[in-house]
């Protein structure tokens, strides 16, 4: 136990996944004392609160939402899940009303048609479909993922391969290797999509998304140009020195509209398993 905890300590921050989600509905969401539309109503959630999801319930639910000022009718897939917001409100609401962000990328409202999740941005729909679910095969890693503009209808292109699906940010997709798993072997992907390329990708020991910009770090070997030896801590020499796989990995600064990737200089300690 005290080996994984030291192991911890040294290794990079990684966020692959930390949502906060938003109250989408204009005229607010009701939270229910159960997974039911026929549950006793606790209180209403105003458009915009921030919700957390503390648990998912598997309860299926189709709403057909009408739209008060065309008249059109919107078909919304979701499930009921436990949310709570604050320190007195918690229940359960329909997932289909909640807008969900990932750290650091743009807002989006989610839905569910079939086996394909529909990411709806301001600009953009970004339609995604395991590749497992498309083949058949379980072990296929990935998404198939379209991209479609709803603001010029000539941007309109599928990405196929192993990447997942990470977030938009300002007409710029984040993807990233499909199941990856083991810290030394992530590579994320950064895709222009008025110029429908990729235009900018990296292999790291882990990545975070901080204002348009993603800090990650990458392995450096002591003869690098302008490598400058960190000074590892006490517990870190300690329990890993005597490794061959102990080293160092240095934090990088890529800025997503800018398109500019900055070398920090900054170093730090780790073991590499």
């Amino acid at each position: 136990m005290k080996k994984l905890i030291l192991l911890l300590l040294v290794v990079p921050v990684v966020s692959f996944g930390q949502k906060d989600y938003y109250v989408s509905a204009k005229g607010g969401l009701n939270v229910r004392e159960a997974p039911s539309e026929k549950a006793k109503k606790l209180v209403t959630l105003i458009y915009g609160q921030k919700v957390t999801i503390e648990s998912e319930t598997g309860e299926k639910l189709t709403i057909n939402d009408v739209d008060k000022k065309t008249g059109t009718t919107k078909v919304i897939e979701g499930e009921w899940v436990e949310v709570s917001s604050g320190e007195k409100i918690k229940g359960y609401v329909f997932d289909g009303f909640l807008k969900g962000v990932l750290s650091g990328t743009d807002f989006y409202t989610l839905t569910i048609q079939g086996k394909s999740k529909i990411y709806d941005y301001d600009s953009y729909q970004i339609i995604t479909t395991y590749n497992s679910d498309l083949t058949g095969y379980e072990d296929a890693m990935g998404e198939e993922i379209k991209i479609f503009s709803k603001v010029d209808e000539s941007i309109e292109f599928v990405i196929r391969g192993e990447n997942d699906f990470v977030g938009l940010i300002q007409g710029f997709m984040i993807t990233q290797d499909g199941g990856m798993n083991e810290p030394g072997d992530n590579t994320f992907y950064i895709y222009d999509l008025q110029k429908q390329k990729n235009v900018f990708a990296s292999s790291c020991r882990g990545y975070e998304i901080v204002k348009s910009k993603i800090i990650f770090y990458k392995v450096v070997q002591e003869t690098k140009i302008g490598f400058v030896k960190p000074i590892c801590s006490e517990e870190f020499e300690k329990e890993y020195s005597m490794y061959p796989g102990n080293g160092y990995v240095e934090k990088f600064i890529y800025d997503i509209t800018n398109q500019q990737l900055e070398r920090t200089g900054i170093f730090e300690c780790e073991y590499f398993q």
